[in-house]
């Protein structure tokens, strides 16, 4: 396992995709799994030191792995660990996103996932993006699921929609469920839930 992927996998065979995104998504803080995720990029933070960045957390909760597909820096970069590469059903990855150095911008970037819908089982991409600007703007964020390689061209849209959203958003595509949200604070935490089945 990847030192910044937490959380015992939940991959028992005999369970359809459905039952092992439920149990998954019943067992998102066992253990402490969340908690650690927490702690690790809160860990980074304390490395990177001061200045605007995002403390991003992903939990799977779609019955099958994800797999890291692209990513999208419109300011900032990825700070020391990279985008957890494969996060196993039931886990969370965590990662931390900073502005670039002594450059007066802020975090703003989007991540994508590769796992399978909850209707066919056929590959979709799950979208993830977030902006913590450097100035007095609000923090937002921005997620969407739908059909591998979607998000190649969409990248000007969602640069519009994370300057009109709130703090929450969510998203609903041929059986995946996507929600993010984040806090105030100039450094807050991304968390993100991606889903399949479960509403």
């Amino acid at each position: 396992m990847a030192n910044n992927v937490f959380g015992d996998p939940i991959t028992d065979p005999t369970l359809t995709q459905s039952e092992r995104a439920r149990q998954a998504l019943n067992t998102q803080t066992a253990g402490g799994k969340d908690e650690n995720a927490r702690m690790f990029v809160r860990n980074l933070k304390a490395q990177y030191g001061n200045g605007v960045s995002a403390l991003c957390l992903v939990y799977n909760a779609t019955g099958n792995s994800l797999t890291f597909v692209e990513s999208k820096d419109w300011y900032g970069q990825i700070w020391t660990s990279p985008f957890p590469q494969r996060i196993q059903n039931g886990q969370w990855g965590a990662f931390l996103h900073t502005k670039r150095p002594v450059v007066a911008t802020g975090s703003m970037a989007a991540a994508v996932y590769r796992g399978r819908d909850g209707i066919d089982g056929n590959n979709c991409d799950y979208m993830m993006s977030w902006m913590h600007p450097w100035g007095p703007i609000s923090n937002s964020v921005c997620t969407q699921v739908r059909e591998p390689d979607y998000f190649k061209a969409q990248w000007d849209k969602i640069y519009s929609l994370l300057e009109t959203n709130g703090r929450e958003d969510s998203d609903y595509w041929n059986g995946c469920w996507t929600s993010i949200s984040t806090g105030t604070e100039k450094s807050a935490m991304v968390e993100a839930t991606f889903c399949t089945s479960c509403l």
